[in-house]
């Protein structure tokens, strides 16, 4: 694989697709990436790039369906299109503290990650979460976290995109997943 002014990384996904991820690159992608992507990237297709890029102003003109489409694509697989998580696997996002509480614990969840045991409506979960930050914008990710705060019997308020890129600003440095525990004193 070649570079567009900048790095590039390529990982092998579960379908055999090739999740491309551009560090310091001036083409501005991020959020749904799958073969299509992998493709356009590859063949430099600009139609297929700009949809990409496309989603990002659609995270900003209407962020609870971006969110959606961001959350099917990227998060249903564990917490399951409803919501509800797997019991014992993957915690809900529906009725979570940690998703309709201060809108910066979601959002840190999101940027970072998660590690270790979390208790999420009376069960303890103990696994781990990516972190998004790397492949989702400040918009996308203010996106499916309004998304999520809204999502089934949630109804907590949005998350601004100025709320995102604070937290990303002031834990640049950070390279772990947050446990509980830090979120808690976060």
């Amino acid at each position: 694989h070649g570079q567009i002014g900048g790095g590039i990384g390529v990982a092998r996904l579960d379908q055999g697709d090739e999740l491309v991820v551009l560090v310091g690159s001036q083409l501005a992608l991020g959020g749904e990436f799958g073969l299509a992507t992998h493709v356009a990237l590859s063949g430099r297709d600009a139609g297929t790039v700009a949809s990409v890029n496309a989603q990002s102003v659609a995270a900003i003109t209407d962020p609870v369906a971006a969110g959606q489409r961001i959350y099917a694509n990227n998060c249903a697989s564990c917490h399951q299109a409803s919501g509800q998580g797997i019991p014992g696997a993957f915690p809900p996002v529906v009725a979570s503290e940690w998703v309709t509480g201060a809108p910066e614990t979601l959002t840190r969840i999101l940027l970072h990650g998660l590690q270790g045991p979390i208790e999420v409506a009376g069960q303890v979960y103990n696994g781990a979460m990516p972190a998004w930050k790397d492949l989702l914008k400040d918009e996308e990710i203010a996106a499916v976290a309004t998304y999520l705060r809204q999502l089934g019997a949630n109804s907590a308020p949005p998350v601004s995109v100025e709320e995102v890129s604070m937290l990303r600003t002031r834990h640049a440095d950070r390279t772990a997943l947050w446990t509980a525990d830090e979120l808690i004193q976060a």
